[in-house]
């Protein structure tokens, strides 16, 4: 991590304070005591689950100098043996609060921002890349993690967000800025957005996916959740919208478009879009497709199999095209482009890419309605077997999605083993017994709860000319249960259940 130097507590501020905290001096800012380091201020804010004041001393005794709270905070009746700087409507300040302390890194960088449902991190993941391909350096920032990517592949850190606190941001920008990236591709959440994380983020190109039921249980309702979403494409100086035509809520948002935001269109076979895409071939190697834009035509060969991972890498090519590069050099590299982690991602055994036994093995973080569907859909016309699925839905998340998914199941997998997937506080057969509602009666499914036991089942099961699909967590390598996260690993659970019937 890059720490900078320590700067006087008084220029962060315009309010005037007392020289004892005007000539401090400090080198971060830090919302989360668990991360504060020596020299850090520590900014105690009541959060929707935390109240920040409570771990003032855990933070103090981590090597904080200085506590900075909102002016109207009630602080603890102990001596916080720290000096305390009291801010006005302290929560609003925050972004500009970190763009200033880092000397605003967005402003030095190519910022591309990918917001949407579905789409965000192979976007992304393909951006940074394809750019890398292309002899430029990018920084990565999402789900997977940030890090830096160059043409010898990506080293992510994890972060556990989709997007960052404000001073996370701030100061993984920075050190992209330190490493001599050029171009940022950053996934921008919902939550995010309606938090003002990314208030102070001046982003060149802003990409937007699709629009389907998740995070209700945050947002409410999907009224809400699309106004969290349009709030990126209304950021200052941003300077060009690609936006998916084939989405009814990308087709609202060009309309929505401030005049001096270039719109650029694209879709998997509108012929109005401004880049879309005819004569679409697909199997489970991957997918290719002549693709049509503004600057001629060509052949996009990707393999990455799947419609929507086709619409991802659209999305992509429109941005990059717009940003100057040639379409002929894009095209160059797109086969190129390594897998995404956990995404539509194959599994074999250890140095072997062949489909194994005569049958395939997927794992994908597919975890809402929409992505399931697309999961399911892009494998469904490559079976000539049967399509067996093994998932599950989160718990303390969106309850109502859990018979939406199960429906979904049922109506495209041949066999589905329900299974835990982060079930978090909730019990996992509850969970489970949601997903089964919105299943016929009929339906091939059985319910393990063991979510290993789940996928051995499913690859046992197994016979030529089947494929499986083990959707909702993809990259993640826990399993979520009683407020504790233990090691779980779909990619390697698979793997081992392929090594072992292999053996047998």
């Amino acid at each position: 991590m890059t720490k900078r130097a320590p700067v006087p507590l008084s220029s962060l501020f315009d309010d005037a304070m007392p020289d004892a905290l005007a000539n401090l001096r400090i080198s971060g800012l830090c919302l989360d005591s668990r991360r504060v380091q020596a020299g850090d201020a520590f900014v105690a804010l009541q959060g929707e689950k935390q109240n920040g004041l409570a771990f003032i001393a855990q933070a103090r005794q981590a090597g904080a100098v200085v506590v900075i709270v909102d002016a109207q905070s009630q602080l603890p009746g102990e001596d916080i043996e720290l000096p305390v700087l009291a801010v006005a409507q302290l929560a609003q300040k925050l972004p500009a609060l970190a763009r200033s302390f880092y000397a605003d890194p967005s402003a030095r960088l190519h910022m591309l921002g990918v917001t949407g449902t579905n789409g965000k991190t192979s976007c992304a993941w393909f951006y940074a890349h394809w750019v890398a391909q292309l002899q430029q350096t990018c920084g990565m920032l999402g789900t997977l993690g940030y890090g830096v990517v160059t043409q010898a592949g990506a080293q992510l850190e994890a972060t556990g967000f989709t997007t960052p606190d404000v001073f996370s941001l701030q100061r993984v920008l920075a050190e992209f800025l330190h490493a001599d990236c050029e171009r940022v591709a950053m996934e921008v959440s919902s939550h995010a957005l309606a938090q003002a994380r990314v208030a102070e983020i001046s982003f060149d190109t802003a990409i937007f996916t699709n629009l389907s039921r998740d995070h209700l249980d945050y947002h409410k309702d999907m009224h809400s959740y699309a106004l969290a979403k349009r709030k990126l494409f209304a950021t200052p100086g941003l300077q060009r919208a690609v936006v998916n035509l084939d989405d009814q809520a990308g087709r609202e948002l060009l309309a929505s478009l401030p005049e001096s935001v270039t719109a650029i269109s694209y879709s998997l076979s509108e012929p109005g879009a401004d880049l879309y895409a005819r004569d679409i071939e697909t199997d489970l190697q991957g997918i290719s497709a002549t693709v049509v834009t503004p600057a001629g035509e060509g052949r996009l060969y990707c393999k990455f199999p799947g419609l929507f991972n086709l619409a991802n890498m659209l999305a992509v090519l429109a941005a990059l095209q717009a940003e100057g590069f040639a379409l002929s050099a894009l095209l160059d590299c797109a086969g190129k482009l390594p897998y995404v982690p956990g995404r539509m991602q194959r599994v074999s055994l250890p140095g072997e890419d062949a489909v194994l036994a005569g049958f395939a093995v997927f794992i994908d973080y597919a975890h809402t309605p929409d992505a399931l569907e697309n999961a399911l859909i892009a494998l469904k016309p490559q079976v000539s077997g049967l399509l067996r699925l093994v998932f599950g839905a989160g718990g303390d998340r969106d309850t109502g999605k859990r018979a939406v998914m199960g429906k979904v199941a049922a109506r495209l997998a041949d066999q589905v083993v329900i299974t835990s997937d982060n079930p978090r506080s909730e019990a996992p057969a509850r969970i489970a017994e949601q997903i089964r509602v919105g299943m016929p009666a009929d339906s091939n499914v059985v319910v393990e709860l063991d979510r290993e036991r789940a996928i051995k089942l499913a690859i046992d099961s197994a016979t030529k000319g089947d494929v499986v699909l083990v959707a909702g967590k993809g990259h993640e390598r826990f399993q979520e249960q009683g407020g504790q996260k233990r090691p779980f690993d779909d990619y390697a659970v698979a793997q081992r259940a392929l090594m072992a019937r292999s053996a047998a």
